[in-house]
């Protein structure tokens, strides 16, 4: 009996797991070209930039900003970031918390 329960609670967990990350993925590329979505990791206002955990890929992703941009942020904070690139830079042209 306990074998059943351990296989259900598995089957549960890893079922959750997989449409949790996959709902992630989903809400990244529905917001369309030049976006991420994740949680705020770093702000570093003296290099005039910030860093989030990308909610699709999972990957850190550092952004140069502007102060107004970067007084608005918060770490531990969800924002979607609409970017563009300058040089090799991504520059956050625009934040939403």
């Amino acid at each position: 009996m306990n074998k059943i329960k351990s296989l259900v609670f598995a089957g549960v967990f890893f079922g959750l797991l997989w449409s949790g990350s996959t709902t992630l993925v989903w809400a990244c590329k529905a917001m369309g070209p030049d976006k991420h979505v994740g949680m705020v990791q770093k702000v570093d206002l003296e290099a005039k930039t910030f860093s989030i955990i990308d909610a699709e890929t999972r990957i850190e992703i550092t952004f140069g900003a502007s102060k107004k941009i970067l007084d608005q942020i918060k770490v531990n904070t969800r924002v979607v970031v609409t970017y563009g690139l300058e040089g090799e830079t991504l520059v956050a042209k625009d934040v939403k918390t």
